[in-house]
């Protein structure tokens, strides 16, 4: 579930929802808006009011729990993430992001090597209550800002289409939090956090507009290869003040050596989690 403004939003429960329905709930009332795509569930955006933030204080990067993270649905793993936090010099502010990857639904459980790299495996169906096709996994994102709110900040999340290593910024899909907020009239001033999960497949992810600038080429599911995403805070002159970022290494055959021991220790959990997840996955 995602918070903007004072509101949670839910990702489209595919099963039930459309995924042209932005589903938003205020209090314990929930509302149905319906786009013209799946547009930025779970995705926010901030304008700085005025000027510059100065530079980045003290980032640091760990991979491991992010406990205050659901990435929009229950069920979702959030053991294994990679978690930046920077302390702001406006109101004091520890912002967190938050990147991770996991497997859409009851696909193969991801790998990783605890430093940010995830290993899926390459391919497409149709999972649980979602009617749409996706990719074998998920990526991740969340956003925190402790004390002030998200309108004081810009937030943009980079994704890849191109399999290839090290895929350059400039050759990455942004979402442009901003425009994308703007795009739904909704008012930053009242938001502390954003949570989502999203698969490459998702068309909107390839359509231009509403704060969305989509990558070069079309995202194959069953090509194997890198793909890297970025989660960053930017001042008024697109200067980054801090980011979070991770890689997804799809293979044709899981990993089987650097991260064959996470994957034995956290089977019990993953199974946990999957038995749990009554509810819609976003993706």
């Amino acid at each position: 579930m995602t918070y903007f403004a004072g509101k949670w939003f839910k990702s489209c429960l595919e099963g039930s929802i459309p995924v042209c329905t932005l589903c938003i709930k205020v209090n314990s009332q929930q509302h149905y808006y319906y786009m013209n795509h799946k547009l930025l569930v779970g995705i926010v955006s901030a304008t700085l009011a005025s000027g510059s933030l100065a530079m980045a204080v003290n980032p640091s990067t760990t991979f491991g729990p992010l406990n205050a993270a659901n990435f929009g649905g229950s069920g979702n793993p959030n053991q294994a993430v990679q978690v930046t936090t920077w302390t702001s010099p406006i109101a004091g502010d520890t912002i967190t992001l938050g990147l991770a990857a996991q497997q859409r639904y009851d696909n193969p459980a991801l790998g990783n090597d605890g430093a940010g790299t995830y290993f899926a495996t390459p391919g497409s169906n149709v999972k649980g209550p979602s009617s749409i096709l996706g990719s074998l996994w998920n990526f991740d994102y969340y956003i925190n800002v402790s004390s002030s709110d998200i309108g004081r900040y810009h937030f943009k999340l980079l994704y890849d289409f191109n399999p290839g290593a090290n895929t350059p910024d400039n050759q990455l899909g942004v979402i442009d939090i901003n425009a994308a907020l703007a795009a739904l009239q909704i008012d930053a001033a009242s938001i502390k956090t954003v949570q989502d999960s999203e698969n490459l497949l998702f068309p909107f992810l390839s359509t231009s507009g509403n704060g969305i600038t989509p990558p070069p080429g079309t995202f194959d599911p069953n090509a194997t290869g890198e793909y890297t995403f970025k989660l960053e805070v930017v001042n008024a002159d697109g200067n980054i003040q801090a980011e979070s970022d991770i890689k997804v290494d799809v293979q044709g055959v899981p990993d089987t050596n650097s991260t064959a021991l996470l994957l034995s220790l956290a089977t019990g959990g993953l199974l946990v989690f999957a038995s749990k997840r009554t509810k819609r996955q976003t993706a």
